[in-house]
């Protein structure tokens, strides 16, 4: 049950921290980027990749993880080569805001990539769990 607790709070606490981060480069003026919010157009396909983690072991675990990351991951990448946003006085809203705020930006990219670490360490510590109650079942 402490598992679980800490697992849920880490999908909140990731989650909210990604949002605020990403909305945090949009700035105060709205004249900051919206790129970073492009992950969170499919972030429940991360919460869904939490599943196998938290729930009992299953045969179809890994391939509902890595589908439901894949997906996210090819939809992400696609969203971000091909945003668009309208620049702010003649100049791109991403390079402004990695001018203005270099740190808030490596800070929301380090999160985000953190956070999947994480996730994908989450999941190996899991299936090696299982791997092992497998082998004492069969001893």
């Amino acid at each position: 049950m402490k598992r679980l607790i800490a697992i849920l709070t880490f999908c909140v606490f990731y989650t909210l921290g990604y949002i605020v981060l990403a909305v945090g480069n949009i700035n105060p003026e709205g004249t900051g980027t919206a790129f970073f919010l492009m992950p969170v157009i499919t972030w429940l396909l991360v919460l869904m990749a939490f599943i196998p983690i938290i729930g009992p072991p299953r045969s179809r675990d890994r391939v509902f993880f890595f589908v439901t990351l894949v997906v996210h991951y090819v939809v992400t990448a696609y969203l971000l080569l091909t945003f668009q946003e309208e620049p702010y006085k003649g100049e791109s809203r991403l390079l402004r805001t990695w001018e203005i705020n270099r740190n808030w930006v490596l800070l929301t990219i380090s999160w985000y990539f953190i956070g999947q670490l994480i996730l994908w360490g989450l999941f190996v510590v899991k299936q090696r769990a299982k791997h092992k109650e497998i082998n004492v079942q069969l001893s």
